[in-house]
């Protein structure tokens, strides 16, 4: 039960991150749904995200409409390669 509530907790806490960082953005849930999987801006709050919560690539995947799973880690990666400005 204490694992169920954890996880119940941790996900309440993605799931406040994630809208938190949609309206400093100017976006909304539907944008997910309607963007592309490799819009600049989903990589970068899917980077934040992960640095910031719990998410696993897969709930990445599944609320940011990124795509495969291998795909998303692939975005990543990338991402955290680029170059800084």
């Amino acid at each position: 039960m204490a694992g169920l509530a954890r996880n119940l907790r941790l996900e309440s806490e993605r799931q406040d991150v994630l809208a938190a960082a949609l309206t400093k953005i100017g976006k909304e849930r539907e944008d997910l749904v309607q963007d592309g999987k490799s819009e600049a801006w989903k990589i970068e709050l899917a980077a934040s995200l992960k640095a910031q919560t719990t998410a696993t690539n897969r709930w990445l995947s599944e609320n940011l409409r990124l795509g495969a799973l291998h795909e998303v880690s692939r975005k990543l990666s990338a991402w955290s390669k680029r170059p800084k400005t």
